[in-house]
């Protein structure tokens, strides 16, 4: 009898032992992989003519700028990355350079780009003139082309037009803006111009 009795407390021994009635380790919840964007942050530059967003890194240079020329520079320490001037009603003058951005003036006063930057422009000079300066017509622009330019700087070209580009101002005025961009890294692409462009706005 004692041993019957005794029979359910060792078969519950028995399975504790074996693991039976042991529940599985719950695994360790894997946690989610968080990706954060970091965007640089940016600042809206503004004058009495227009207004842009870029890189807050971006310095005016007070002593070059005017009351209808805007200077600003993007520095790494000591050294000018890349430079951009914003001309306002400017004298039509020459100003040769190596490479044009296509753009179409909006109604609204902002600008519409018109695919990239261009190919450097002795890619439209005779073979007997590459290291010329010329006018030029590339992305349906007319420029005046440096053929032998060795630096990556940019003129802003009204397509069908020049680089004189006439924009409608908020109280229904025009004025006539110049853009010219300078990318003085060693491998210079232009990278800072698209963001500038596509928020720029007259004011």
């Amino acid at each position: 009898m004692g041993v019957l009795v005794g029979m359910p407390v060792l078969l519950t021994v028995l399975m504790l032992t074996t693991g039976i009635f042991t529940e599985p380790e719950t695994p360790e919840p894997v946690s989610d992989v968080q990706t954060s964007i970091q965007s640089p942050s940016v600042e809206i530059f503004r004058t009495a003519y227009f207004q842009f967003q870029a890189n807050k890194a971006w310095l005016v240079d007070a002593k070059e700028t005017t009351a209808n020329k805007f200077v600003y520079r993007l520095f790494r320490g000591p050294l000018i990355e890349h430079e951009l001037n914003i001309y306002i009603n400017p004298p039509i003058q020459p100003i040769d350079v190596s490479y044009v951005q296509a753009v179409r003036p909006n109604a609204d006063g902002t600008l519409e780009l018109l695919s990239g930057i261009s190919d450097h422009c002795n890619s439209a000079l005779p073979e007997t003139e590459k290291k010329q300066i010329r006018s030029v017509e590339l992305n349906n622009t007319t420029f005046i082309c440096r053929g032998d330019g060795s630096s990556f700087d940019v003129i802003v070209g009204q397509v069908g037009g020049g680089p004189y580009i006439e924009l409608k101002r908020p109280d229904n005025t025009h004025a006539r803006y110049m853009i010219v961009y300078k990318d003085l890294t060693a491998n210079g692409s232009g990278r800072e111009l698209k963001g500038i462009l596509e928020s720029f706005q007259t004011r």
